[in-house]
C-alpha cells in the first residue's frame, strides 16, 4: 500500500469517527433536554426531623428506632415508599434483635404486595436505593420528586424496640413473654400536601399500631404512649421546586 492509499485511508477513518461521535453526542443532548424539561415539571416533597437519642438510648437495647416514610395519593392507589430502614425494608435482622414486624402498618400499605412467596429477592431490591441505617442522632432528611401540583397523603412510622413501660411490659399480663421485643408499638405520624412549592405542612400523631401483628387500621389509643412520641422531635415537609 503506498503512501496516497495510507494517508486517504486515514482521513476517511478520521471522518467516519467525528461523525460518529457527532450524532452520539447528539443523542445525549437530546436525553438531557428531555430529562430537563420534565424535571421542570416536578417539585420535590423533602421530610425533614431530628433523630432523639435521648429516647432511645433507654430502651433496653438502646439502638435507633426504625423508619419507613412514604405518601399516598388520594385515592390511595398509588403508593410511593420515600425512605425506610434497611433492616425492615429487606426483613433481615441478622446481628440485630429481631423486629420482622417493626413497622406493621407499612407492611399492611405498601410491603405486603410483594411479599408474596418467591418474590422476596424482589421485596429487596425493590427498596435497596430508599433505604439505609436509621440515624443515631441529629437531623435527618429524604425525598421524593412528584407532578407539580400533585396531592398527596404523606405518612413517617416510627418504632423503637424494647421500649417498655407499664402499658406496655416485656411480660403480659397472660404471662407470655414479648417475643418479639416490641414495647411500645410504632407510632404513625400523617398530613397532607400539595406539590406546588408553597408553604411546608407540619404532620400530626394519628395513632399507633397493635402489638405483634401486621394491622391497616391504626388504634387512636395513645394513653399507654410515654416515649416513643418523643422519638422524632420537629417533623416538616417541605415542598420545593425541583
Amino acid at each position: 500500500m503506498d503512501k496516497r492509499t495510507v494517508y486517504w485511508s486515514a482521513i476517511l477513518l478520521m471522518l467516519v469517527f467525528f461523525f460518529a461521535c457527532e450524532e452520539e453526542g447528539s443523542k445525549v443532548q437530546a436525553k438531557s433536554d428531555s430529562r430537563m424539561e420534565t424535571d421542570s415539571n416536578r417539585v420535590v416533597l423533602e421530610f425533614s426531623f431530628k433523630v432523639n437519642r435521648a429516647v432511645y438510648q433507654k430502651t433496653n437495647i438502646g439502638e435507633p428506632p426504625q423508619l419507613a416514610i412514604w405518601i399516598e395519593s388520594l385515592d390511595s392507589q398509588m403508593i410511593k415508599t420515600v425512605w425506610i430502614s434497611h433492616r425492615a425494608a429487606k426483613n433481615e435482622w441478622r446481628g440485630k434483635i429481631e423486629c420482622p414486624v417493626a413497622l406493621p402498618y407499612w407492611e399492611s400499605r405498601v410491603a405486603l404486595k410483594i411479599a408474596k412467596p418467591g418474590m422476596l429477592s424482589r421485596r429487596k431490591s425493590e427498596y435497596e436505593a430508599i433505604s439505609g441505617p436509621t440515624p443515631k442522632a441529629g437531623d435527618f432528611s429524604a425525598s421524593i420528586a412528584v407532578p407539580q401540583n400533585s396531592a398527596w397523603i404523606y405518612f413517617i412510622e416510627v418504632n423503637a424496640a424494647a421500649d417498655y413501660n407499664q402499658a406496655f411490659p416485656y411480660w403480659s399480663k397472660e404471662g407470655l413473654p414479648d417475643s418479639q421485643a416490641n414495647g411500645q408499638p410504632s407510632l404513625v405520624y400523617s398530613g397532607r400536601i400539595i406539590a406546588d412549592g408553597s408553604s411546608p405542612d407540619t404532620p400530626v400523631l394519628i395513632g399507633r399500631t397493635e402489638q405483634r401483628r401486621p394491622v391497616n387500621i391504626l388504634s387512636d389509643d395513645l394513653s399507654g404512649i410515654t416515649t416513643a412520641n418523643h422519638l422524632l422531635e420537629n417533623i416538616v415537609v417541605f415542598s420545593k421546586p425541583k
